[in-house]
């Protein structure tokens, strides 16, 4: 319930870019055919994932969004050159999100603002995208065999199996944070595991764990400075 309402507002848990269901959870996948042969009957929508315009905003209990963020354009003309979020000074805001428009019309900072539009006050993001610094050590591991090499490239700029398969940004811990930060998350938590979905959250190469898991929320900020956070009794993380 919101606001000491009497009428309990419904649950509603997006899987964006999906492809295995789970009960509770609708998928939001451009590629609707592929996600809908995924089997199983739960509700599959065909939408990209920069675009949730059929969701009403503040209408949308948690989002989860697993490798599915890197595929979107890095670049993007709405910026603030003044900004200074995250550990890094708001170099990330700076260099990157002010190098210019992607040409295609929406960037990560309009994707992630799009979901914190749908999101209500509190509601939860479950965002994982590979951890750029961690395949480029792999990269650069001299033990790797040349087949290895090839993966963990294929890791970091998609597989490019068909015209969704391309990765336009790679992200570190830092990056990330600060991107969420401005497009208005809060309370930034990296996971192990989001103990959601069997995906590649939980991936591991040569034992080496690729995936960077953050779980944010969707920032109420109260008139004292202090975000106010709704319960999650319907999300079990691990």
């Amino acid at each position: 319930r919101r606001g000491g309402g009497d009428e309990a507002e419904p649950i509603i848990l997006l899987h964006i870019g999906g492809l295995q269901e789970r009960e509770g959870w609708t998928i939001v996948n451009a590629a609707a055919a592929a996600a809908a042969g995924a089997g199983g009957a739960g509700s599959v929508l065909a939408l990209p994932m920069h675009d949730l315009s059929p969701f009403a905003d503040q209408s949308v209990t948690s989002i989860y969004a697993s490798h599915v963020l890197e595929h979107a354009p890095y670049a993007t003309v709405a910026c603030n050159r003044n900004s200074t979020v995250g550990g890094s000074g708001g170099a990330w805001s700076e260099f990157v999100f002010c190098s210019g428009d992607s040409g295609q019309g929406w960037s990560v900072v309009s994707v992630l603002k799009e979901w914190r539009r749908v999101l209500r006050p509190g509601g939860a993001l479950f965002v994982a995208v590979p951890d750029l610094k961690v395949l480029a050590g792999l990269y650069l591991n001299s033990t790797l065999s040349a087949v290895d090499r090839v993966f963990v490239m294929r890791m970091i700029y998609g597989g490019q199996t068909d015209r969704y398969d391309f990765h336009g940004v790679g992200f570190d811990e830092e990056m990330l944070l600060d991107a969420l930060t401005i497009a208005g998350f809060c309370q930034l938590k990296r996971r192990r595991s989001f103990g959601l979905f069997n995906d590649s959250t939980n991936a591991l190469f040569r034992g080496v764990p690729i995936s960077l898991n953050i779980v944010a929320m969707a920032c109420d900020w109260s008139d004292d400075g202090t975000s106010l956070i709704l319960p999650m009794d319907h999300i079990q993380v691990s």
